[in-house]
């Protein structure tokens, strides 16, 4: 589907997609399964010049639909026209890191890319600027959020890349694999940026205090008690039917504002998708479809007549939505919404909106005219 400033299409094929950029693209977002030649494309990108950043997925919207197919990619091109100036940097994310080291590498970066927009401490509510983060999936984000926050606190949207038998990548025009990429965006006046979260979880009465980890993401422990085997209990349901719901069906939220996914079950421990500390404190979520929140969302957001929609949406929602068949309901939703808008975006290992990083959400970026 194309606009004459935001255009968006799914392909198979490299040359299909390189035929595709319009002339006066600014950047390329893109988002690709594992079998799709991303290598190559980054090779090609990168040899005409063009700026981009993209990551694997594990699945991708496009326009109404939800693709799950490996060999694919979503491309969605920024115009001259709307994007007024922009950057984008990337840095290393191995998990071998060291985290200080990943926080101070991205906040320089960071820095160095406002530096060159000269952006002010004043901007930081200026809705035509916008930070948008694709971070490596199996590292953790905190590191980068944090960071960033410090320096200039903008409004941030973006998401962690999603993983394939331990494979991810993340690609920009200035490397690829297991790194973080950010474009730092400021828009022409005439049009504004707009963000937005959607819950697919409520919270329980329920607490646990993490008593044993074996690293920073597996639980050993809660409450004192082997970690599936005291949920299973406080759930009042069998070890095994837990194992089996435990990922589409529960996750933690830890403070106010940040949640939790679980990742795997390894016999009684559970691995989460983001970097815990000891003796934290976390409250149990029932996790659900939330398809009346994003209506009403949606709703609103169309009286703004926004130009694109791009979606980062929990790869967990996903999953629980194939599950219960209603992934179907939920694209009919987007094109009743916003029928002719652009729509792009990708399911996630952990989607984040400013400093708080989540599971079971989807957080959302539209480009809308000034009223």
């Amino acid at each position: 589907m194309k606009t004459d400033l935001i255009q968006t299409a799914n392909f198979t094929e490299l040359y299909d997609l390189l035929s595709f950029i319009p002339e006066d693209t600014a950047f390329l977002l893109l988002f690709y399964g594992p079998d799709f030649p991303y290598k190559r494309l980054y090779e090609r990108l990168r040899r005409f010049r063009i700026p981009f950043l993209g990551c694997m997925d594990r699945g991708r919207m496009f326009d109404g639909s939800f693709i799950e197919a490996t060999d694919s990619v979503t491309v969605m091109s920024f115009s001259k026209k709307l994007v007024k100036d922009f950057q984008i940097i990337s840095y290393d994310m191995r998990p071998s890191m060291n985290r200080k080291l990943i926080h101070d590498a991205s906040a320089y970066m960071y820095s160095c890319a406002l530096a060159s927009m000269s952006v002010k401490p004043e901007e930081r509510n200026d809705p035509h600027l916008l930070t948008l983060n694709l971070l490596y999936g199996p590292g953790s984000s905190a590191p980068i959020l944090v960071g960033q926050h410090r320096i200039l606190p903008v409004t941030t949207i973006g998401a962690s890349s999603g993983c394939y038998a331990n494979e991810s990548s993340v690609i920009s025009s200035s490397g690829r694999g297991a790194i973080g990429a950010t474009v730092m965006i400021r828009l022409h006046n005439d049009f504004v940026l707009t963000t937005g979260r959607s819950d697919c979880f409520e919270p329980t009465d329920m607490l646990f205090r993490v008593t044993g980890m074996k690293n920073r993401r597996m639980i050993t422990e809660l409450n004192g008690k082997p970690a599936l085997k005291e949920l299973a209990s406080s759930l009042n349901i069998d070890e095994e039917s837990l194992k089996k719901e435990a990922l589409y069906e529960y996750g933690f939220q830890k403070g106010k504002n940040t949640v939790l996914g679980v990742g795997e079950v390894y016999d009684t421990s559970l691995c989460l998708c983001e970097d815990l500390l000891p003796d934290t404190e976390l409250r149990l979520l029932r996790v659900h479809q939330g398809l009346d929140a994003r209506t009403e969302k949606l709703a609103l957001l169309a009286r703004s007549n926004p130009l694109c929609y791009l979606s980062f949406d929990s790869f967990f929602s996903w999953k629980q939505r194939n599950i219960y068949g209603s992934q179907a309901e939920l694209s009919m939703l987007y094109d009743n919404a916003l029928p002719g808008v652009p729509k792009a975006g990708f399911a996630c290992n952990g989607e984040h909106l400013d400093i708080f990083q989540s599971n079971f959400t989807e957080t959302h970026l539209a480009v809308c005219p000034v009223a």
